[in-house]
């Protein structure tokens, strides 16, 4: 009964040419059919190899009961941190991004999460954000750009980027995109990048060549929305740096330099620190726009400390701050002093 139950069960996968050895995240399930059937054949197998060794015979099921335990409790801790990354990418996006034009596809080098592929993460994002349109049409897609946009350059063309899954239809200008940068890490935040990460050396090649089609013109704060479900995306929680760096990107966005110089010191008192340094760069910006080049340089120096080669994107921001800053002479004395010692006019 146990082999005919699993020859049987595996059958329909071996019938489209699919079967759980076969490389890939999800060919597992293709042995669902037959799991009911194998510890039937293991127990019967081992009672008619060890027939005469009862005691043999247990300590093998017990051995491949406790093996069983331990994988399965494996399985449920890696969904447990993948819900736990995706609760904590929402919230960021949620400080980072309030709301998000219609249109708006989101883009990224990898996909967000493990065990969750491009289009249930598209699904998230149109639950999370009200919905502008009628079903089945959707008001945002995530796209992987390495697989569908190989030629990313093209997307600067303006031609439409069309979805269809299911009953779901998406449609948007290839234009219209912000684009991402999340790992699951602690030691990171999610980014919300533009063109002045060219530079930046913890982002990939393929994200580098999309930044120009990023606009971050199509955030929106101005019609604030509750927090989304908590049972979907979990509650609120402000107690980490991440809070204080995604807002404050915000703000910086939006010139808002006295709030930004706030939440450093806000997060600085709670003894939150950034762990890399391009999550420093809006409060140097803020500093440094607000007369305290000074203190700009001290987090410039820090920041080139905790993250190597940051040279060219710290040179190629302060040389974008000092065409807006010419006639404050404090910063002026900062970025010549930063800028001959590391040969930024070399960074165009």
């Amino acid at each position: 009964v146990g082999f005919l139950g699993m020859v049987f069960g595996l059958m329909p996968g071996w019938l489209i040419l699919r079967s759980v050895t076969l490389p890939g995240m999800w060919n597992d399930r293709f042995g669902l059919p037959g799991m009911w059937a194998a510890p039937i054949f293991i127990v019967g197998l081992l009672t008619i190899l060890f027939r005469e060794n009862r005691l043999k015979r247990e300590i093998i099921v017990v051995l491949l009961i406790s093996l069983a335990v331990g994988h399965n409790f494996r399985i449920t801790n890696d969904y447990k941190w993948s819900t736990t990354w995706q609760q904590r990418f929402f919230s960021q996006l949620k400080w980072r991004v309030p709301e998000l034009k219609a249109n708006t596809s989101i883009l990224a080098d990898n996909e967000l999460f493990s065990k969750v592929g491009e289009y249930p993460t598209s699904f998230m994002l149109n639950i999370f954000y009200p919905s502008e349109q009628v079903s089945p049409n959707l008001d945002h897609w995530f796209f992987t750009i390495h697989k569908f946009f190989p030629n990313v350059e093209d997307l600067g063309t303006g031609f439409e980027v069309k979805v269809e899954k299911w009953y779901s239809v998406y449609k948007a200008n290839s234009q219209d995109n912000l684009v991402i940068r999340w790992i699951p890490d602690p030691g990171s935040c999610l980014w919300v990048l533009s063109s002045n990460d060219r530079y930046n050396p913890l982002i990939s090649n393929n994200t580098k060549r999309a930044l120009p089609v990023s606009n971050l013109s199509l955030i929106q704060t101005d019609q604030p929305t509750s927090w989304p479900d908590a049972y979907l995306f979990g509650e609120e929680n402000r107690d980490t740096w991440c809070y204080y760096y995604e807002t404050a990107d915000l703000a910086r966005q939006q010139s808002r330099w006295n709030d930004v110089i706030d939440l450093y010191e806000k997060a600085e008192a709670k003894g939150y620190h950034a762990r890399n340094g391009v999550e420093l760069m809006p409060f140097i910006e803020g500093y440094a726009r607000t007369g305290k080049a000074d203190v700009a340089m001290t987090l410039t120096n820090h920041a080139a400390t905790i993250t190597p080669h940051l040279r060219e994107y710290l040179c190629d921001n302060w040389n974008r701050i000092s065409k807006e800053m010419a006639s404050d002479p404090i910063f002026l004395q900062e970025y010549q002093t930063f800028s001959d010692r590391e040969l930024c006019h070399e960074v165009k």
